[in-house]
């Protein structure tokens, strides 16, 4: 190390002793408490010692004295007495001592200490020099410290010095020129020089003669100019007047007067600000250093260390013995264990002079009378054990071998009943278990390969000791153990997807391992070759099904093993399975005679194959365009169908279409989709929207233009047009025929025909003026092809009109409608109406409107037939109406869905549904009778946290919500509980739905989002618009991110609605859970599932931790996988984004159930406390009230998560329910 970083070292050092000695006053405590210095502490103790006047004297530096004002300070800051180097050396670890000396210097901290007084002039001890380095303050921080620091300070001083020196030079007239051009060359031309410039050279300075020879050798560079000196002298000072008499070069003594006039009146007071500026720098850096190695020093002294004292015996005698470490520094005594642990600190055993090893005693009771054992401890280690025998325990000890050969067994396991402990063999066989007390034991050798083989043994000691445990010996004969084997691949009654799967099995052997001779494989029935791994004891074997197609279908395979010379030992493991490969269609292809004859030719043809079981034709799935259509097949043998599609009734629009067929095989086994893209030529003919109608009045007529595109290939020759109305009970289409003419590809038709309509009357709510929707259906077809045709639908409000009779509104809506929101109506229901005038029906419309007109005078009642159950009344499923002629009269039913509801201060506002997709089928059943098997349950079940997004207001001291069912389900609620999340003001923050909590800033959108098809759809998923991608059974999206920057924190936002549908024919989905999959690659580029969310019936926004996949990348990628419980609904994926923000601090509270009320049961508090699978089931039309009590509002914003564990039963509407008390 060099002098100059020894220096530096020492200056630190010296600083810190001396200054900690002032600043820090400690009592005799255990630790330093004070582990920070501040800067204002270090400046406050610079001004008040003195300590240069003690080191430095007119002869140099007295070492000696350094030595002792060094270990004084030590000893100040600390509170130690009388400590020598060897001391310490003696007491901290080699890792600790590294500590402190490596902030005290590389030479380690006993010779920083005696080095701490050198004076960095050393050889330099001038007069000047001395009497300014015995200035407390610039000693303390000018003098000891860093090179920028010194060269400040040396600086500093030599401008004293310097103008002192030189600022009373004269210069004679006839220098005058001479100077003036001088000057000029340093203030304005080449000799100029920035104080950036200085500063790097007066950085490489040791000494104030440095600094002076750096300056003097830049001011003789003008007089190395030479004649050039002359040249330059006469132009820059010819307009001054002189003459060339004056312009002789001047003495050498002339020189030095120019150059130090120039240096006193010029370069000094231009160079004193920045020697300021390094003092002060340097100062701060200093500073900083003399803080850092105060805190490293201080975390060493305050290292905890300990002593653990263990009395190893009878339980009778380890207990309650007193315990002295350290001849009275500490003392104890043990517990019922036998243990006793001693905690210090390395600063404690500073202040006591405790060096290590230090003594342990522990005293005995004897039938000698009191006893006392010593050990020392090594109080250098972090934790130390001293263990004494105080009677009652030894070591079990043995050798275990081999029964026949008598060899000694390496890696045997060796375990003893009663105590948890337990030893392993080493190559001679040998074991050792210590400390074992007094008693009867069983010692039992384990070893793969081995029977399991125990010994008895009895433990008995005889009085306490200092060295070694008394042994016990137990040796053990271990029997070699029959061979077993296992099918491992593939499992009974397993479906191989392969024609050449690989069997494999393992053999665990004997002791010796077994021979392959001793192993067989049969094959369906016949004997086989097989490969073998003796050290593994993994056999396998690869089958060719090709050679043989008769056995393409069920396989069995026996494996059997022997011991040799041990023909009872043989054992034998077998499975079945099936193998093969999917079903596959070979063929798909489009029919061009299609084109010519599409009323008796096929659109498509194809083929499947299936060579094991051969295809199921039942399990047939073609789509066209999405949508199932009716396929037929021939069976042209059991491994081969031909199928074919018919278009009939109706013809292909013009334009793209795709086919997708599907089918699963005899053993359950699905083929892959195969997809068939191909264009149609002609017209595809679309209703030009919206319709405007005008507003219309009920009883009125008029007429509907109708406007229409043809967006296909081809053109449309004489297109014609039939408007029917759907609803007939409202409205009647006079002229039901119109024209459109011809219109070719990307034409609309001109002059839209006119459609004239009769509306009835007595439509709509006179009250409020609500109307009824009339429905039409748009027929479009070309004269010469009446059969192909094209059909729209669209809808027509009727506004109501003058009211001619008595007449009854009936409006049914879901009981989860709430004022302020809009109805949720319930169509297509048979509705009721009973009374003195006689008994009517009518049907809901889309809207949930049922009307009855013209309906006598008189009372009654109107219900739905269908929402009876044994003649119990559901809720608000009957109400009571009076009719008076002329007038009209008005009721509503209502329904209900299975939500969460919320108190907002006013009323009960809906949240959303719970534990949403725990759903289990109870088809056919009575669902009052009917139990879930606990399989079913465990299945389905989950907790379910559901971040609320309405606003929860406290009522009466208690945060209280509301659980209701619909009339289809009965659920069954395990728990509830209330996390409540308090965070900063002005922080977003979302739930994943399985208890995680996080804060999102502004998420990024996608830059692209391919769904399976290949189609980018990221304008459906990039804002939250209600207006989103639509995802059903299978259906993926992929999509990209780019966030510009490595991702350190990512965070998956999705805003979705689940259950949407579709109106078409449906298959359930069975075993299959609703959910959205997020996956990434893995590093073979596999998509694999890393998250999961489970879809609610209103939009929800969920939050998932993404970071551990994506960390690190610039751009991401993430998939979406969907499954669903009908191939007629999806998902409505609004909106997908990136959050990368940093992560927030939020503080979460559980707040356990304070009461529940059950409109049913009552009180139903005590089962929904706890997890413990009791739980509380709820029925149609009944609902719970919970409440949770309220804590202190925060200072921050508050968010709320709802949790709940549980299942519901799903049954057909028919099926029977509670009836009411």
């Amino acid at each position: 190390m060099s002098i100059l970083r020894l220096k530096i070292r020492m200056g630190v050092v010296a600083i810190l002793l001396c200054l900690c000695a002032a600043a820090t006053v400690l009592a005799q405590n255990e630790r330093i408490e004070k582990t920070e210095l501040y800067a204002y502490e270090i400046e406050d103790f610079i001004k008040g010692k003195d300590i240069a006047s003690k080191l430095i004297t007119s002869s140099g530096v007295d070492y000696s004295e350094s030595y002792k004002v060094g270990w004084d300070s030590l000893n100040e800051v600390f509170g130690l007495e009388g400590i020598g180097l060897g001391f310490m050396g003696d007491l901290l670890e080699v890792e600790a001592a590294g500590k402190i000396g490596d902030k005290c210097g590389d030479i380690g901290l006993g010779l920083a200490i005696i080095q701490l007084g050198i004076d960095i002039y050393s050889g330099n001890a001038g007069p000047g020099v001395m009497n300014f380095s015995k200035s407390a303050g610039f000693w303390s921080i000018g003098k000891f410290g860093w090179q920028t620091l010194k060269i400040a300070s040396i600086g500093v001083q030599f401008i004293d010095y310097a103008l002192n020196k030189f600022g009373s030079t004269a210069i004679a007239a006839k220098l005058e020129i001479w100077n003036s051009a001088f000057r000029n060359y340093y203030n304005n031309g080449p000799g100029k020089r920035s104080l950036k410039q200085w500063r790097e050279i007066f950085s490489k300075a040791n000494s104030q003669e440095d600094i002076e020879s750096a300056i003097r050798s830049h001011l003789s560079k003008f007089w190395d100019l030479g004649h050039e000196g002359l040249t330059y002298a006469t132009q820059k000072t010819a307009a001054l007047g002189f003459g060339e008499k004056w312009l002789a070069e001047p003495l050498e003594s002339e020189k030095k007067a120019i150059e130090d006039s120039y240096m006193a009146e010029i370069l000094l007071p231009y160079l004193k600000p920045l020697f300021y500026t390094m003092a002060q720098e340097a100062k701060d850096a200093q500073i900083k250093a003399v803080q850092a190695a105060y805190r490293e020093i201080v975390k060493v002294l305050n290292t905890t260390r300990e002593v653990q004292v263990i009395a190893l015996g009878a339980k009778n005698l380890v207990a309650g013995l007193p315990v002295n470490l350290a001849e009275g520094f500490m003392n104890g005594t043990t517990d019922a264990n036998g243990k006793c642990s001693f905690k210090f600190t390395v600063y404690g055993l500073l202040k006591r002079g405790i060096k290590s090893p230090a003594k342990v005693t522990i005293k005995i009771k004897t039938e000698k009378g009191e006893e006392e054992l010593s050990q020392t401890a090594d109080i250098k280690k972090k934790i130390s054990t001293v263990k004494f025998n105080v009677g009652g325990v030894a070591d079990i000890v043995g050798t275990v071998t081999d029964s026949r050969e008598k060899k000694p067994i390496e890696g045997v396991r060796v375990e003893i009943s009663k105590e948890k402990k337990s030893a392993t063999t080493n190559a001679t066989g040998e074991y050792r278990i210590k400390d074992i007390p007094d008693g009867e034991y069983q010692v039992t050798g384990i070893k793969k390969g081995y029977e399991k083989k125990s010994v008895q043994v009895s433990v008995k000691t005889e009085g306490p000791s200092e060295g070694k445990n008394p042994e016990v010996r137990a040796d053990i004969e271990l029997v070699p153990a029959a061979p077993s084997v296992k099918i491992l691949f593939p499992k009974n009654g397993q479906l191989v997807e392969d024609l050449r799967p690989t069997i494999k099995a393992s053999v665990e052997a004997g002791a010796e391992g077994l021979d392959k001779s001793a192993i067989s494989m049969k094959f369906d029935g016949q004997a086989v070759d097989f490969d073998y791994n003796p050290q593994s004891g993994i056999v396998t074997y690869t089958p060719d099904l090709k050679e043989d197609p008769g056995t393409k279908c069920r396989h069995t395979v026996e494996l059997s093993a022997e011991l040799p010379g041990q023909e009872k030992k043989k054992v034998i493991a077998s499975c079945a399975f099936t193998a093969g490969i999917r079903p596959q269609i070979t063929q798909l292809e489009l029919n061009k005679k299609f084109f010519e004859e599409p009323d008796k030719e096929p659109l498509f043809t194809g083929q499947i194959y299936d060579e094991h079981s051969g295809p199921d034709p039942g399990t047939l799935l073609v789509l066209l365009d999405g949508s199932p259509v009716k396929a037929e097949y021939g069976v042209l043998s059991p491994q081969w169908l031909n199928i074919f599609y018919f278009l009939r009734g109706t013809g292909m629009r013009g334009g793209q279409h795709t086919i997708t067929v599907s089918i699963t095989d005899n053993a359950g086994i699905p083929s892959t989709p195969r997809t068939l893209t191909f264009d149609i030529p002609g017209p595809n003919i679309q209703l030009v929207r919206p319709i405007d109608a005008g507003r219309v009045i009920s009883g009125e007529a008029f007429a509907l233009p109708i406007r229409v595109r043809n967006v296909g290939n081809g053109p449309a020759v004489n297109l014609m047009g039939m408007l029917f109305c759907n609803d007939r009970q409202y409205a009647t289409v006079k002229n039901a025929t119109a024209s459109f003419g011809n219109l070719d590809p990307a034409q609309e038709a001109t002059g839209a025909p006119l459609f004239n309509i009769q509306t009835a009357q007595n439509l709509g709510n006179p009250e409020n003026g609500e109307p009824v929707i009339a429905n039409f259906t748009l027929r479009l077809y070309q004269a010469s092809f009446p059969n192909q045709f094209w059909q729209e639908q669209f809808s027509i409000p009727i506004y109501p009109g003058e009211m001619l009779g008595g007449t009854v509104y009936v409006k049914l809506i879901h009981g989860t409608y709430m004022k302020g929101e809009w109805p949720i109506h319930i169509a297509f229901q048979t509705v009721c109406l009973t009374g003195t005038g006689g008994n009517f029906t009518a049907i809901s419309d889309a809207n949930g409107n049922a009307v009855f007109r013209n309906i006598p005078p008189g009372d009654y009642t109107t219900y739905v037939p269908r929402w009876y159950t044994y003649g119990a009344k559901l809720g608000e499923y009957i109400k009571t109406v009076t009719v008076v002629a002329g007038q009209e009269a008005r009721a509503t039913l209502k329904g209900s869905c299975p939500y969460l509801y919320a108190w907002d201060g006013k009323e009960f506002v809906k949240e959303n549904d719970i534990y949403s997709t725990a759903r289990i089928l109870a088809r056919g059943h009575n669902p009052v009778v009917y139990t879930p098997s606990r399989e079913e349950i465990e299945d389905v079940e989950y907790t379910d946290y559901l971040f609320l997004q309405k606003k929860v207001v406290p009522k009466d001291n208690h945060y209280v919500f509301r659980l209701e069912e619909i009339r289809n389900e009965i659920s069954w609620t395990d728990f509830v509980r209330l996390m409540v999340v308090d965070h900063p003001k002005g922080t977003k923050i979302c739930g994943d739905g399985k208890g995680g909590i996080y804060a999102y800033g502004k998420p990024v959108s996608p830059v692209s989002a391919f769904d399976d098809k290949g189609n980018n759809v990221v304008d459906l998923v990039k804002s939250c618009d209600s207006e989103g991608f639509k995802a059903f059974h299978e259906s993926s999206l992929t999509l990209k991110f780019n966030t510009g920057e490595k991702i350190e924190n990512a965070r998956l936002l999705i805003r979705m609605k689940g259950w949407e549908r579709v109106d078409r024919p449906y298959k359930p989905i069975p075993a299959v859970p609703p959910d959205v999959q997020i996956q990434t690659k893995d590093e073979n580029g596999r998509w694999i599932t890393r998250r999961s969310i489970s879809p609610r019936n209103e939009w929800d926004l969920t939050i998932v931790d993404m970071s551990p996949f994506l960390k690190g990348k610039k751009e991401a990628e993430v998939r979406l996988y969907i499954t669903q419980c009908r191939t007629d609904k999806y998902h409505l994926m609004d909106f997908v984004g990136l959050d990368t923000s940093s992560l927030q601090k939020m503080k979460v509270t559980t707040l356990e159930l304070k009461k529940a009320v059950h409109s049913f049961l009552g009180e139903v508090t005590e089962n929904l406390s706890k997890e413990d699978r009791i739980y509380v089931q709820t029925y149609p039309q009944e609902w719970m009230d919970i409440y949770f009590d309220k804590i202190e509002e925060p200072a921050e914003e508050r968010d709320f998560v709802f949790v709940s564990r549980g299942h519901y039963l799903y049954f057909d509407q028919g099926s029977a329910l509670r009836l009411k008390r």
